[in-house]
């Protein structure tokens, strides 16, 4: 199954250089779509989030099954990580879309129209590793399904 990662904002160049490291990993195993959408500044956090809202919605859609990394989501050890991938992919869902939020988040839709709230932490990570991280985790992911080297838990 082809996965989407969403991304708002660009990403500093140290983290664009790991992003891409790992997604062209991942490509070796799974077809994987990497859409960086704009961010916006309208004056206040909750329009420049609206804003943002609108422009996945114009770009993206809710279609596919949206993984949303939100602090307050679901903490996983790896091994659980990968295999709750699994067992979604296995479920017959749509697409797995993964949506990194703008240095301030999501607009609070993005959480009630998730199918799965994620926490890579419960600290908040900076835009930029929250990032990097999620697409490693993604290729730590299949290397475990896969019985790569890579993980060595």
């Amino acid at each position: 199954m082809a996965w989407k990662i969403v991304l708002f904002g660009k990403a500093s160049p140290f983290a664009a250089a790991e992003e891409e490291r790992f997604v062209k990993r991942i490509r070796a195993w799974r077809p994987v779509e990497v859409v960086e959408l704009r961010t916006f500044n309208l004056g206040t956090v909750e329009a420049s989030l609206k804003a943002e809202r609108e422009e996945f919605a114009r770009r993206v859609g809710w279609n596919d099954e949206l993984v949303v990394l939100d602090e307050r989501g679901k903490l996983f050890t790896s091994v659980e990580f990968s295999k709750e991938i699994e067992r979604r992919e296995g479920s017959g869902a749509g697409k797995l879309t993964f949506v990194v939020g703008s240095a301030y988040g999501l607009d609070p839709e993005f959480a009630k129209r998730a199918k799965w709230l994620l926490s890579l932490s419960p600290m908040t990570l900076a835009h930029d590793h929250a990032r990097v991280l999620l697409i490693e985790q993604l290729y730590r992911a299949l290397c475990i399904q896969k019985g790569h080297g890579y993980h060595h838990a």
